[in-house]
């Protein structure tokens, strides 16, 4: 691919539609919320994979560092446990995590495996920020430039020393960053500059299909810039600052944008991979979108204080917390659990609401049919009806009537 191919960028033009947002009630009655971790003391920048796992920092009182804690999908387990200063903490769908800490001198990069904790590196360099995916590669920034750990190969992707950051990898090994104000991709074998223009580009985003969006300058506003894997299009063409793009699987993309008609304030729009959808209209600060592969979109808003968590769902929008104190920074995964930290009794914790989609008091991951309330642990089966009413993976064959 020649890097003249991107300078061809194509502008979509887009119909804009409006869905006008309100409140709903408090704790959304379609999700059963938990506060996994729970403690006195402050917890942040947590991460999620698909499988409902999360890992996070928190704060260590005794030693006054921070550690890496992991949620398992039913306890909490401290992985780090020193005087030592840990963070970034990341989590693929096998449930490796990667973070970075300090060894006493300098910043290295460490890597739980499900068992054990593994230093991968070990230089007089600050290497900080890793990413990993779903093969277990990770990336990481060091000396400028942005660095790939391959199961014991390390190589320099970037190799320019131009202050590269913003780094992401899919799970095919592709990595995009910002080096220089351009939007870089390394598809496997070579660099390729997507942006390449004589303006900022930042906030890069890949997903495994490659295809990179991003928020640039094109001389009079911030717009969203989307890279299929051939071409350049513009999403957005609003004249409003854009920020903080998201993509999907299916070339969903989510940011947030400025509305100066309600009053200088930032809404969430989605392009569906056609059109584009202002899915907030409102006076409240829309802000930290995020998008999984179904199409949910949660983000954070505000109207002064606190900030609140809002899920849409591909039809309505449902206000998930409402409460006198801050839940900030959703994520979602692809089984629609979402994850967001939020203050508790003077500090911030991490909390997970899972969807219960039928209502019946089970959420999806205990529920085997999580869209029927007759179906359920606590039912009843009726024998062999060729149905599994009570969720044990059978179909009862014999024993007395349900009544």
């Amino acid at each position: 691919m020649k890097a003249e191919h991107l300078n061809k960028l194509s502008i979509l033009f887009i119909v804009i539609t409006v869905y006008f947002f309100s409140a709903a009630s408090s704790w959304a009655t379609l999700y059963e919320t938990i506060n996994i971790s729970n403690n006195s003391y402050v917890d942040t920048s947590p991460a999620m994979n698909n499988n409902g796992q999360v890992v996070w920092m928190g704060l260590d009182v005794i030693d006054m560092d921070w550690e890496i804690y992991l949620y398992d999908g039913t306890s909490k387990i401290q992985l780090t446990d020193n005087a030592l200063y840990e963070a970034s903490p990341q989590i693929n769908d096998t449930g490796q995590a990667v973070w970075h800490g300090t060894d006493g001198y300098d910043w290295e990069i460490f890597m739980y495996d499900g068992s054990s904790v593994t230093q991968l590196t070990n230089d007089n360099y600050a290497d900080s920020e890793p990413k990993i995916n779903n093969n277990g590669q990770v990336i990481y920034r060091s000396m400028g430039d942005i660095f790939l750990y391959d199961g014991g190969l390390t190589s320099n992707l970037s190799n320019t020393g131009n202050n590269t950051q913003q780094h992401q990898i899919n799970n095919n090994g592709q990595v995009v960053w910002m080096a220089m104000d351009d939007i870089y991709l390394h598809d496997g074998s070579s660099v390729i500059n997507l942006s390449n223009s004589p303006y900022v580009d930042q906030h890069p985003q890949i997903n495994d299909n490659g295809q990179v969006v991003w928020n640039g300058y094109n001389g009079s506003s911030w717009e969203i810039f989307l890279f299929d894997g051939s071409s350049v299009t513009q999403l957005s063409n609003n004249g409003n600052s854009t920020q903080y793009p998201q993509i999907n699987n299916n070339g969903y993309v989510v940011w947030m944008g400025q509305d100066f008609i309600d009053g200088f304030d930032w809404e969430i729009y989605l392009y569906d991979g056609n059109t584009v959808t202002q899915l907030t209209s409102n006076i409240y600060f829309d802000g930290d979108p995020q998008l999984n592969d179904s199409g949910q979109v949660t983000w954070n808003a505000h109207s002064g204080y606190p900030y609140d968590i809002y899920v849409y769902d591909g039809s309505s929008i449902i206000e998930l917390t409402e409460n006198t104190v801050n839940d900030q920074y959703p994520q979602s995964n692809n089984n629609g659990e979402v994850m967001w930290k939020g203050e508790d009794d003077g500090d911030y914790d991490i909390y997970l609401a899972k969807p219960d989609t039928d209502e019946d008091g089970f959420t999806f991951d205990s529920d085997c049919n999580d869209l029927d309330f007759t179906i359920n642990p606590n039912m009843c089966d009726i024998k062999k009806d060729g149905i599994d009413q009570n969720c044990d993976g059978v179909d009862r064959r014999r024993g007395k009537p349900c009544k």
